[in-house]
């Protein structure tokens, strides 16, 4: 086991959404030793507002408390509202590392654990200021194949109606994690493929917990009985593999789910970068050619998508229509 590290610092799950985090966030919390709670999501709002490491004034831990309690993820946590404002005004020099301290340790003490670690998605937006609030936090990146990260999202209707505009979410993690890691150093920065995670699974495991300083635990692997307890019910529709072991068939999915097409269009978009992370391409894409197809999908695909949501929209306004009409006239016979 690695002795690069103290066993209490705190983790940071990085990585874009559908990437399988909420899996290695089962697995780890697992441990005896680790609480991973819901994600968070708080510490956008915070970074946004406030200085990363300066002292705060009462005024703006008022805010924080403000932001913390209201934010919708709150309910999620079950730590009581007027208890952590009291703890809150009575800290004497209030950060942002201190005041965080309380809600991740609450967690902490309430699972009688002595470390505990998080995965809010869009925290790789955030990565230098975690390292500032958080110095002595590890961050581990789990990268999965930008393409069944957008088939993922396009089946999910969460971010565009567009294939190759699903992809966005991804690209911006990637970035955010090529631009942002190397100031980290090997001793803080661990890369985690989740087709590694799917494979492999207690080997990339024994990876993660030694770069934790951790040794792996069998109740580890054995996840899928918390899922309930852990996942918030919110949450349980768009996770229904947790419930079983990861199978081969959950990597790769792409290859039997979208057509040729779809993946030029894909890679035409991200086929730079899925080399960059170890991927093999599909196509053979030239630049020029690429640079077409992503004007193509930007105009033609981009307008029929539009047309059809239009089309769409005005169709379920019609059946309405319709059907409020054959109401009323029934209710007069």
């Amino acid at each position: 086991m690695s002795e690069r590290l103290k066993h209490d610092n705190p983790f940071f799950i990085i990585g874009s959404g559908r990437c399988g985090s909420t899996l290695l966030r089962l697995i780890l919390d697992g441990h005896s030793r680790i609480v991973m709670p819901p994600e968070t999501w708080f510490l956008l709002d915070w970074t946004r507002r406030f200085d990363a490491t300066a002292l705060l004034t009462k005024s703006e831990v008022e805010e924080i408390i403000d932001l913390t309690t209201n934010h919708c993820r709150w309910p999620e946590f079950e730590i009581n509202a007027v208890e952590f404002q009291a703890q809150a005004r009575a800290v004497q020099q209030p950060t942002l590392r201190s005041l965080a301290d309380l809600v991740f340790d609450e967690f902490r003490r309430r699972e009688g654990c002595t470390r505990w670690g998080e995965k809010t998605p869009r925290y790789f937006r955030i990565i230098p200021e975690l390292a500032k609030i958080f110095p002595d936090a590890r961050f581990i990146h789990l990268v999965r194949d930008g393409r069944d990260v957008a088939k993922s999202f396009y089946d999910r209707k969460w971010l565009d109606g567009c294939l190759h505009r699903n992809t966005a979410e991804w690209m911006k993690a990637t970035d955010a994690v090529l631009r942002d890691s190397s100031q980290l150093g090997d001793n803080r920065f661990l890369e985690v493929r989740y087709e590694d995670l799917v494979l492999e699974t207690e080997a990339t495991i024994g990876r993660i917990c030694d770069f934790l300083g951790e040794e792996i635990e069998p109740a580890m692997l054995s996840w899928e009985g918390a899922v309930a307890d852990k996942v918030p019910s919110h949450e349980l529709h768009i996770h229904g593999k947790l419930h079983r072991q990861p199978e081969p068939a959950d990597v790769g999915r792409w290859k039997r789910e979208l057509t040729p097409f779809q993946v030029a269009c894909v890679e035409a978009y991200i086929g730079d970068r899925l080399v960059d992370f170890g991927y093999e391409r599909a196509t053979s894409l030239d630049p020029l050619s690429a640079a077409a197809l992503r004007a193509y999908c930007a105009t033609a695909l981009a307008g029929a998508d539009f047309a059809s949501r239009v089309l769409n929209s005005v169709g379920s306004r019609l059946l309405g229509a319709r059907q409020d009409l054959v109401s009323r006239a029934s209710s007069k016979r």
